[in-house]
């Protein structure tokens, strides 16, 4: 669990960081103000190695890669000025394949809650962002030669950073990579297992106020 906490707090850091290094006669940009609120939808894919560790079996380590796509629907308000609280609902199809060559095919619904922080840069219409999200997984895995379905539950904590362009005060474009930190127990028997995965993901946000 150090590891997801130790990101978490650089994030804050560097949040707190640049938003000491603004200059304060900027004018803001007003749907990133409080009573502000957005919707957005982000698409993203995935080639890289995950790591995890099983419970109770000795805490044994267990690494495989992933190929995949997904699409993130969220939503926020603005709380306070740049800072936002919301819904996202994940969908997330993918490929796993473990040091054995055994091949499962994953879906993955999440529900859960984001909380964002936007840093305005003056005369730029760049901002980059770092949000945390936490979510309730239900995942259902297939080996690929269709003997058996899986059903597995969690819950994930994953920190992200990224950048919007705003075209216009309503209309942004966005991209950015994540950290994932997980935890799944199958319906099946008593293991757990921990996860630890990176991605990464672009996609359109409508701004109202």
């Amino acid at each position: 669990m150090r590891t997801p906490v130790l990101v978490l707090a650089a994030l804050i850091l560097v949040s707190f960081t640049l938003s000491a290094q603004s200059p304060g006669d900027a004018e803001p940009r007003p749907t990133l103000q409080r009573g502000a609120w957005y919707v957005g939808g982000y698409s993203g894919s995935s080639g890289f190695h995950g790591r995890g560790t099983v419970s109770p079996l000795g805490g044994s380590d267990v690494k495989f890669s992933v190929t995949g796509i997904g699409f993130s629907g969220m939503g926020g308000y603005f709380v306070a000025n740049r800072f936002s609280l919301g819904p996202q609902i994940d969908v997330n199809y993918s490929r796993e394949v473990d040091p054995a060559d055994n091949v499962r095919t994953v879906v993955q619904w999440s529900l859960g809650g984001q909380a964002a922080y936007y840093h305005e840069l003056p005369g730029t219409p760049w901002v980059p962002v770092a949000r945390v999200v936490a979510s309730f997984d239900r995942t259902v895995e297939k080996d690929d030669n269709e003997i058996r379905d899986s059903i597995e539950n969690g819950y994930r904590l994953s920190p992200r950073v990224g950048a919007y362009y705003f075209f216009t005060n309503r209309l942004a474009a966005g991209a950015e990579v994540s950290y994932s930190f997980s935890r799944i127990k199958p319906d099946s028997d008593d293991a757990t297992l921990t996860v630890h995965a990176f991605g990464a993901g672009a996609g359109i946000t409508l701004f109202f106020r």
